[in-house]
C-alpha cells in the first residue's frame, strides 16, 4: 500500500490549466480498465479461466441519458464465444464483459470494487461531494463510472498482491532526533480475494500485455507483468493500469479541464499516426512501461505463483433473462461464433441445358429443433457473498438470445 510516487500534474501552478488540482486524486471515467475488477469478481464467484462467455456483438444494455432511462446499443468490438482467458479479455470485448457483469451481479461488482480499491479517498457511503459513488450501471464494463488513478492503482494492487488489500499510505515511519522511531506504519491487510482467484486474474491479464490490446507498446516489457488498457468514449480518458509482484501503477491521460476528445491532436499524430487518437494502448501504456522499467532497476525479477488447477470442466457462463437455454431435439445446431446467424439454407443444383431432362433437384437443409429448458435466475440483490455461484451451464447446452432466436433454429417451449 505504500505510495512510492504520485504525479498529478505539472506542479502547484496557477498559470496552467488545472494546475492547482492533483489529477492523481481526481475521479475520471475508467474505460475498459475496470474490466480487470469485473474479471476478479467473477473468479471469486467461481468462474474459471477456461469458462466460456459470449463476446459477440451487438448487445443492448440499460443506460441513463440526461436522467432518462434508455437503451445503449454496443455494436462494435465483438470477438467470439470463447474462454475468459482468451481474446474476449485480451481484446477487451465490451459485450462479453457486459454479460459477465450481469451474470456475476452488478451489485456484487460494486461491492468488490469498493473492497479492492478501499482507501480514505474511496469507500462505500462516501459523500457525493467528496467522490461520486460507483454505481451498478448497465454500462459498468465500458467504464462509465469514475475512479481516480489512486483508486485504480489501489484496486489493481489487491490483484497483484495475491488478493491481499492494503489501504494506500504516504508515511512509512517517523524518527526522533536520536534516531528512534515513534511511528511506524503497520497494516496486516485484508484478504479481499482468495489467493488463487487473484493469481487466476493475473494470469489472464498477462495476456493483455503479451498478445492483447497492450502488446503494441508493452510486448517487450522486461519482466512478468499484468495489466489492462482502458479508453472512454471519444477517447476522452485513456488508461493503463497494471503491475508486477512488487509495484503497481495506474496511468491516466486526458484533459484536466473536461471530457475533451483526444482525436487529431497534431503532436500525437506526428509521432504515432492513428489520426492522433490517444487510447489506453498508446501513451498510457508507453508511460507505464517507461516508469515501471526505471522503478524496477534494482529489484529482482520475480513472478506470481500459478493459480490452482481448474477443479471442474469448463462451463458456459450466461446472463439469465437475456440468454436462454435449450437442448437439441433434431437437426444440427449452427456453429457458435462471432458471425451473423444464417437463415435456413436452400441449395439448387445447376440446371441442365439438355431437352427432356428432369427439373433440377432442390435440397433444403432442415432447421435444428431445440426444446427450451429452465435457466437460473440472476443473483438476488440482497446476496453480496462474493463466493455465491454465478449462473453457468454445461457447455453442451445450446444458449441463444431470448429476444431473437436464430432464424434456422426452431425453439419449442417445454410443456408443463
Amino acid at each position: 500500500g505504500a505510495i512510492r510516487a504520485m504525479v498529478g500534474g505539472r506542479g502547484l501552478r496557477s498559470d496552467v490549466p488545472a494546475g492547482e488540482v492533483n489529477m492523481a486524486l481526481a475521479p475520471r471515467q475508467t474505460g475498459s480498465s475496470i474490466k480487470a475488477f469485473i474479471l476478479a469478481t467473477a473468479h471469486q464467484a467461481g468462474a474459471q479461466p477456461n469458462d466460456i462467455i459470449n463476446g459477440t456483438a451487438p448487445c443492448a444494455v440499460p443506460d441513463f441519458v440526461d436522467g432518462r432511462e434508455t437503451l445503449k446499443f454496443i455494436r462494435g468490438g465483438g470477438i467470439e464465444i470463447g474462454p475468459l482467458n482468451g481474446r474476449n479479455t485480451w481484446s477487451s470485448t465490451d459485450c462479453g464483459f457486459i454479460r459477465l457483469g450481469y451474470s456475476v451481479g452488478l451489485h456484487r461488482v460494486v461491492d468488490s470494487v469498493y473492497r479492492m480499491a478501499h482507501s480514505t479517498y474511496f469507500y462505500q457511503g462516501q459523500p457525493e461531494d467528496e467522490h461520486e459513488s460507483f454505481k451498478p450501471l448497465g454500462v459498468t464494463a465500458t467504464g462509465n463510472n469514475a475512479m481516480s488513478p489512486l483508486d485504480m492503482a489501489t484496486g489493481m494492487q489487491t490483484i497483484t498482491n495475491q488478493g491481499l488489500h492494503h489501504d494506500p499510505y504516504y508515511v512509512e515511519y517517523i524518527e526522533r532526533v536520536d534516531g528512534g522511531r515513534f511511528y511506524s506504519h503497520l497494516d496486516a491487510g485484508i484478504q479481499v480475494l482468495d489467493q488463487g482467484v487473484a493469481n487466476a486474474t493475473v494470469l489472464t491479464l498477462k495476456g493483455v500485455i503479451r498478445s492483447g490490446t497492450g502488446a503494441r507498446n508493452l510486448r517487450n516489457f522486461s519482466r512478468p507483468a499484468t495489466g489492462k488498457t482502458g479508453t472512454q468514449d471519444d477517447n476522452t480518458n485513456a488508461w493503463f493500469v497494471g503491475g508486477t509482484p512488487q509495484i503497481t501503477t495506474a496511468v491516466w491521460v486526458g484533459d484536466p479541464n473536461g471530457q475533451t476528445p483526444m482525436n487529431r491532436i497534431p503532436e500525437f499524430a506526428a509521432e504515432m499516426g492513428r489520426n492522433g487518437k490517444v487510447q489506453g494502448a498508446d501513451y498510457p501504456a508507453r508511460i507505464w512501461g517507461a516508469f515501471m522499467e526505471a522503478a524496477h532497476v534494482n529489484l529482482p525479477v520475480v513472478d506470481w505463483p500459478p493459480p490452482p488447477a481448474n477443479p471442474r470442466p469448463a462451463a458456459r457462463l450466461y446472463w439469465p433473462g437475456e440468454e436462454c437455454l435449450a437442448k437439441l431435439v433434431s437437426g444440427t445446431l449452427p456453429p457458435t461464433g462471432p458471425t451473423t446467424t444464417p437463415a435456413a439454407t436452400t441449395t439448387t443444383q445447376p440446371a441442365s441445358t439438355l431437352p427432356g431432362d428432369p427439373p433440377p433437384a432442390v435440397t433444403t437443409v432442415p432447421r435444428a429443433v431445440v426444446v427450451q429448458i429452465p435457466s437460473a435466475t440472476n443473483v438476488p440483490l440482497d446476496v453480496l457473498d462474493p463466493r455465491a455461484p454465478m449462473p453457468s451451464i454445461d457447455t453442451r447446452t445450446y444458449v441463444y438470445p431470448c429476444a431473437a432466436p436464430p432464424a434456422n433454429v426452431v425453439v419449442q417451449k417445454k410443456s408443463t
